[in-house]
């Protein structure tokens, strides 16, 4: 390698890479390029040395049998130009068609809650967002890490104490007539940040003094699980504090970090355990919902018994819209049960499909970027759009307990925008995949 670099202060070298890279657009890459063709020259001009030749000599035939930089510029341009994952896209673009037609169908059975011109707002801004977000330089984003995670704890702070009460939860903000839950949005924020905290602490040299690599541990375990998770109880956000300690897990874990998952899992369940014990009202209410859930009881299971129901009477092409059809909380957390009651099993199907596929396809393109950070911001975003998806779906298949938690991508409203806005951010780094440089820094 140090040849090569020598060899790049070669005038007639310099100017034949500067030729080469001219022709690629990819900036990023220019300097593996001119390092991966000095080496090529290297190995050239060594073998003209040994036949006798001078350095000049030797330089201008290597240069000459290297062939014409042009025309290498543009095979080269053409390896590292943007990529576009159609599969991907493809697959949103039936999550979309279904979108729409669930939103019809929300909207005939309740007319007064569903008014679907704010809804397809919430989905045209959302796609909007994504195809922004697909041509911005996701790299740009590392620099943001902390800015982006401490600026969600900052707004969920406000939200905790000035932001609307609905439900008897305060996740709202209100911007006129506009509500927007901040909670909804917050494990799509907090997980993208984290990803970048995750690559920036490995890209740095690893400490070998062992207080301070205690000190990064307490420091990660208060920023990962201590502060989102004591604002998640605050606001008894439950259904979004579980939404953030899986996708946390999973990214984590695919990460390799099994110490940092312990300690947070330890800190996690210190934390709702104190709770509990400063809140007794709520610990009786949750464990009781949790032990009558395991005993079956009627009055526990009730929105899973109705939820069966109406999924066992859809058929396999379904019992069209119906505004009779007791199904509690059609119009959110069990839209599922009554998309499959109203269009049929085949319907409910294409769902789990499509959403099966989606995460396959997301952990794939994880797996193929080989920039970290990419990678990590890939899990990140797949494992909260997974986890609240099939939660979801196996929640109205009475498989675990009803926690309030909507279908993502499907169901619109302002949460939609992160949403969307997320899988831009995931196109946008296999857009970029053949333009990062090997030797990419840390903050761009």
């Amino acid at each position: 390698m140090t040849m090569a670099r020598s060899i790049l202060t070669n005038p007639a070298v310099a100017a034949y890479l500067d030729t080469v890279c001219s022709q690629v657009k990819a900036k990023a890459v220019h300097e593996d390029i001119r390092l991966e063709i000095a080496g090529h020259l290297e190995e050239l001009v060594s073998e003209k040395l040994e036949s006798g030749l001078k350095t000049e000599e030797a330089v201008a035939e290597a240069l000459i049998a290297m062939g014409n930089p042009v025309e290498i510029g543009k095979g080269l341009h053409a390896a590292h130009r943007p990529s576009t994952d159609w599969n991907l896209i493809g697959l949103i673009a039936v999550m979309v068609v279904l979108a729409v037609v669930s939103l019809v169908a929300v909207h005939t059975y309740d007319e007064r809650l569903y008014r679907l011109g704010p809804v397809f707002f919430y989905g045209a801004i959302g796609i909007t967002a994504m195809v922004v977000m697909m041509f911005v330089n996701y790299r740009r984003l590392l620099r943001l890490s902390w800015p982006l995670y401490w600026g969600t704890v900052l707004i969920m702070v406000l939200t905790l104490f000035y932001g609307a009460e609905i439900n008897g939860s305060t996740q709202w903000i209100l911007i006129g007539n506009i509500g927007f839950n901040v909670f909804h949005a917050s494990p799509y924020l907090l997980l993208i940040a984290i990803a970048g905290v995750l690559h920036l602490e490995k890209e740095r040299e690893a400490p070998n003094e062992g207080i301070v690599r205690i000190t990064i541990l307490l420091r990660n375990v208060i920023v990962y699980a201590m502060i989102p998770i004591s604002l998640y109880l605050l606001t008894s956000s439950m259904a979004q504090m579980l939404i953030y300690v899986l996708s946390l897990s999973i990214l984590l874990l695919l990460s390799g970090c099994w110490r940092l998952i312990l300690a947070t899992g330890v800190t996690g369940t210190g934390l709702f355990t104190i709770w509990q014990m400063l809140n007794p009202d709520f610990y009786d209410v949750l464990w009781g919902r949790i032990n009558a859930y395991i005993q079956k009881h009627p009055d526990a299971v009730y929105q899973s018994v109705k939820s069966l129901e109406a999924i066992r009477s859809g058929g396999l092409w379904g019992q069209g819209l119906d505004k009779e059809v007791v199904i509690p909380y059609a119009t959110s957390d069990m839209l599922f049960s009554y998309l499959v009651y109203s269009f049929g099993w085949v319907f409910g199907a294409v769902i789990i499909v499509s959403s099966l596929l989606m995460a396959i396809r997301l952990f794939r393109i994880g797996k193929t970027l080989r920039d970290d950070y990419a990678n990590k911001l890939v899990i990140a975003v797949m494992a909260v759009l997974m986890v609240r998806m099939f939660w979801n779906i196996l929640m109205c298949l009475g498989w675990v307990p009803v926690i309030g938690m909507e279908l993502p991508l499907i169901l619109w409203h302002s949460g939609t925008i992160v949403e969307f806005a997320a899988l831009g951010l995931v196109l946008g780094a296999y857009r970029r995949k053949d333009m990062v440089s090997n030797s990419a820094p840390c903050v761009p």
